[in-house]
């Protein structure tokens, strides 16, 4: 009996010990993701379906509605086997189609973070005609100018104005692996300068840009406001390296800084450059400054976390930036793989812009902080931080 009476005490510690120990294992804190859904013309998905995959996993899923998804109850995202850095990717169902969304996130515990999605896919809305093995896009276009307009139908137009209103009318048909164009848009590029291509260009008329390219969309639309530039008439040269000058413009640009009231003392900023307006205006804003004392090196180079930087600067001086403790910037810089790299200048700036979404890593977990930024990733960062800011 007294043998027994110590076999059930035994069975009732050890069971006691296990319960113990299984409520000290933490629980999976998950993260939870919302936002807008968008073909590649901008306009936005109304229906469909929004899958949550990790690592082939569908993790979770949720509806879309008035053009987004996780308005209301979000898109929670959590599983056992999750340790932090795991890749999330988005798959949009619509109807019958399924389209794998070009933005992607690293999964965090208890990260709550707005991730717009965008699909490599138009709009049924789009019209478009197709003939035989090509198709024709048509479109109509109006300038107008000191009370007189100028309208083109069925055509590709883009306009440039000079004291007074001139048109030019082309149309671009791609079928058979053939692409034509006629009459390009009048630009007038001077050295270093990306010639402008007006508001409500075709980028498609850019002959180094397709449709394939992965910020083909980004580019587009911001092309069609009037904030991108060409280098050309017909490039873009969406992968070559952008200099500050080029990206302090497109900022300027899309926070419409407008002209500026004094001159600086920049020796490389003279009143005759093409940037000369967008970095004097840039610069008395207190988004940038010199890289010494009296230079701006306008044609230097500029890396994706300098980007960074100027654009969470903006956003500070709006005051839209969110709060950030140490802890969190901490968490937000420790998932990527080539952290050690991040400038100690920049470890905060860096993480409210992965944050808040507008900078994005590589394949790999990986950031390239110092990695010369292209002129494709310029205009994605500028975009994605003008929807944030509530300016798109």
């Amino acid at each position: 009996m007294k043998k027994f009476t110590w076999i059930l005490a035994g069975i009732f510690i050890l069971g006691f010990g296990g319960l113990a120990a299984l409520a000290a294992i933490p629980p999976v804190v998950p993260a939870a993701y919302w936002g807008s859904v968008f073909y590649s013309d901008q306009k936005p998905v109304t229906s469909g379906t929004v899958e949550a995959i990790i690592n082939g996993k569908v993790c979770n899923s949720i509806d879309i509605a008035d053009g987004g998804y996780g308005q209301g109850k979000r898109l929670v995202v959590q599983d056992s086997s999750l340790s932090g850095g795991e890749t999330v990717q988005f798959k949009v169902k619509i109807g019958s189609t399924e389209v794998l969304a070009k933005d992607s996130i690293s999964w965090q515990a208890g990260d709550l973070t707005e991730v717009d999605l965008h699909l490599d896919m138009v709009s049924p809305t789009t019209s478009s005609t197709q003939t035989g093995s090509g198709s024709t896009s048509s479109g109509t276009a109006t300038s107008t100018s000191g009370g007189s307009s100028s309208s083109s139908t069925n055509t590709t137009t883009t306009s440039s104005t000079n004291s007074g209103t001139s048109s030019s009318q082309g149309s671009s048909t791609a079928g058979s692996g053939t692409q034509t164009q006629s009459s390009p848009a009048s630009v007038s590029p001077s050295a270093g300068n990306p010639a402008t291509v007006s508001a409500g260009a075709d980028v498609k008329c850019y002959n180094d840009l397709n449709t394939s390219h992965w910020a083909y969309s980004d580019i587009q639309t911001m092309v069609d406001r009037g904030i991108l530039k060409g280098t050309s008439a017909n490039s873009f040269a969406p992968d070559a390296s952008i200099t500050r000058a080029q990206f302090t413009a497109i900022l300027a640009r899309s926070l419409k800084l407008g002209s500026p009231q004094a001159n600086a003392a920049f020796k490389d900023v003279k009143t005759g450059d093409w940037y000369y307006t967008d970095v004097m205006a840039a610069y008395q804003a207190g988004i940038v400054n010199g890289v010494g004392t009296a230079e701006f090196a306008p044609d230097a180079k500029i890396s994706r976390e300098q980007m960074a930087v100027l654009l969470t600067r903006a956003m500070q001086k709006s005051g839209k930036a969110p709060a950030i403790s140490g802890e969190d910037v901490n968490a937000q810089l420790k998932i990527w793989s080539d952290k050690e790299q991040i400038s100690s200048w920049a470890d905060q700036d860096l993480a409210i812009a992965i944050k808040t979404g507008f900078l994005q890593g590589y394949p790999g977990n990986r950031l390239a902080p110092t990695a010369t930024a292209t002129r494709a990733e310029g205009a994605a960062m500028v975009k994605r931080y003008m929807m944030k800011v509530g300016l798109w």
